[in-house]
């Protein structure tokens, strides 16, 4: 028996944050193996050193002790259930990366 769509409502709205820090991660982690295996390279150099200027600058909130996992565009936290989000994982992936 299908569902009717009128009925299939979202029962969790996602509020639309600009920046999330698992992209600078990915990036992160996937430059510097590409450094490692391709050799050092300025493309590469350049990626590392933005992806952890970008945490350190947009997720990194110092007066709080945390980092963020999602952010508006210029840093800001987001007053939502999203916006709020900590993942403690985040945080010690990026320490680890970077």
């Amino acid at each position: 028996m299908a569902l009717d769509p009128k009925f299939d409502v979202p029962k969790i709205y996602r509020y639309p944050t600009d920046d999330w820090a698992g992209t600078y991660l990915i990036a992160l982690v996937s430059a510097q193996e590409l450094r490692k295996n391709l050799g050092e390279d300025v493309v590469f150099e350049n990626w590392v050193g933005r992806c952890i200027n970008e945490i350190r600058l947009l997720f990194v909130k110092e007066g709080w002790q945390v980092v963020m996992k999602s952010v508006g565009s210029d840093g800001e936290i987001i007053d939502h259930f999203d916006g709020r989000l900590l993942n403690l994982s985040h945080a010690i992936e990026a320490s680890w990366f970077i």
